[in-house]
């Protein structure tokens, strides 16, 4: 698939990715992004190529996720959708999966262009108990850097319950549980009345459906929105660009470190595309390390 030539334009406030595509290439794209504390760091959208049926769903819950892109910037929004089928709890953004699924509908239909996503989503799709023991993580990087793929343990998360202190959430009344995961503290409520080990995120290992979780410093919460039960598959997806690079959790981290740091460096490396700077009167040369601005990021696990 030929690809058209793509040039990031960076100001100092601001960079603006164009793709360029023609039928059976890349696809128009274009999307303002800036790079610094109040930051809106944007992860594309991105276009279907294959979908394999690991399981099949049996509930669908739904919950409004709050979560940081940079440290210090104001929480974001996402939705997220959790699949319980027969052995697999599959975790993802539902405002990136319409949006690249009306993206994927216009182009099979041999549009030219698209309309990307709007606002922020928390970039990971989660398959726990993709395997014996271990779950799988497919993160989509900013700036379409890639999608990174790889297996880790499943954790086994120790839970203090506190059977006494209750509360009630979309008409369950729930008990509350602690515990300290990845470097964070964090605050559950399940319903006993669900009988569901499962949550969002990598949740799970309560007596009951996870219904509500927020971090002791307030930067990463879930509320359950939507309890369906269902009958339909739980898909394994990929795309037709970027490629997707099976790796390891500590080599994702990583990577993760290097393209916050120096996002245009970087860009440049995994891409292969230039970066352009925008001079005050309008002209534009290739940008170099100088122009580069390090991203304060918020890694939702720090262990």
């Amino acid at each position: 698939m030929g690809r058209k030539k793509m040039v990031i334009f960076y100001s100092s406030h601001a960079i603006i990715n164009y793709f360029y595509m023609k039928k059976e290439s890349l696809i128009f794209f274009c999307c303002l992004i800036a790079l610094y504390a109040n930051a809106q760091i944007n992860t594309f959208t991105q276009i279907f190529f294959k979908q394999i049926v690991l399981d099949t769903a049996k509930y669908k819950i739904t919950y409004q996720m709050k979560f940081p892109i940079v440290k210090g910037d104001s929480l974001n929004d996402d939705i997220r959708v959790i699949l319980i089928g027969g052995h697999l709890v599959k975790d993802y953004s539902y405002k990136m999966f319409i949006s690249d699924s009306l993206a994927t509908q216009k182009v099979r239909r041999g549009a030219d262009s698209y309309k990307g996503l709007k606002g922020q989503i928390f970039p990971y799709e989660i398959y726990n108990n993709y395997s014996a023991g271990h779950n799988l993580i497919v993160y989509r990087a900013i700036l379409n850097m890639g999608n990174y793929q790889y297996e880790e343990p499943t954790p086994s998360i120790n839970w203090k319950l506190s059977p006494d202190e209750h509360k009630a959430i979309l008409g369950y009344i729930c008990n509350k549980a602690t515990t300290t995961y990845a470097g964070r503290n964090y605050t559950a409520w399940y319903a006993l009345e669900l009988p569901l080990n499962a949550g969002p995120f990598k949740f799970s290992g309560l007596p009951g459906l996870i219904m509500q979780v927020e971090e002791s410093e307030h930067k990463y919460y879930w509320e359950i929105k939507g309890l369906e039960i269902v009958n339909y598959p739980i898909y394994y997806y990929t795309y037709t660009y970027p490629k997707l690079t099976k790796t390891t959790r500590e080599k994702t981290r990583a990577l993760m470190d290097k393209i916050f740091a120096s996002p245009i460096v970087m860009y440049k490396l995994l891409t292969g595309y230039d970066t352009m700077y925008q001079n005050k009167d309008g002209s534009y040369r290739v940008a170099g390390k100088a122009d580069d601005h390090p991203i304060d990021y918020e890694r939702i696990e720090r262990e």
